[in-house]
């Protein structure tokens, strides 16, 4: 797709450059941050505390599977006045499992926009290398 808006994925913690647009896919918001918006439908589901990893990565690649990404595209160009995106959850990059949901959006975008949706900060990795990818079993 061409003339997409650049799209990386970052923790809320994250120092984005000011000419990012802030989104947040997150279910729970961050206390005393300000000057974001949200975009709820790629917040995993409330099924999500109660999911182990593989059932968590079943049912968010379900979720994503119904929508259209350049629908989501659209809508995030269109949300972020044609700024650059980052879109946001809690999960801080390289700690503990290192896997989190953003890394399933950025995946699921690249594929369906043909474009990098890097981690902010790993720009030089290959998309199958998000650091916030779950291992491969």
């Amino acid at each position: 797709m061409n003339n997409v808006i650049r799209i990386v994925t970052a923790s809320w913690t994250t120092d984005l450059p000011s000419e990012f647009c802030r989104i947040g896919v997150s279910r729970g918001l961050p206390r005393r941050q300000r000057g974001y918006r949200t975009y709820p439908i790629l917040a995993p589901g409330p099924w999500m505390w109660a999911s182990t990893k593989s059932e968590f990565i079943e049912r968010y690649g379900r979720q994503l599977a119904a929508l259209d990404p350049i629908k989501v595209a659209t809508d995030l160009a269109t949300i972020s006045g044609g700024r650059p995106v980052g879109l946001l959850c809690f999960e801080r990059p390289f700690v503990g499992d290192g896997f989190c949901h953003r890394a399933l959006i950025a995946a699921w975008l690249a594929d369906g926009l043909g474009i990098a949706v890097p981690e902010f900060g790993s720009e030089d990795r290959e998309q199958c290398k998000h650091p916030m990818l779950p291992p491969r079993a």
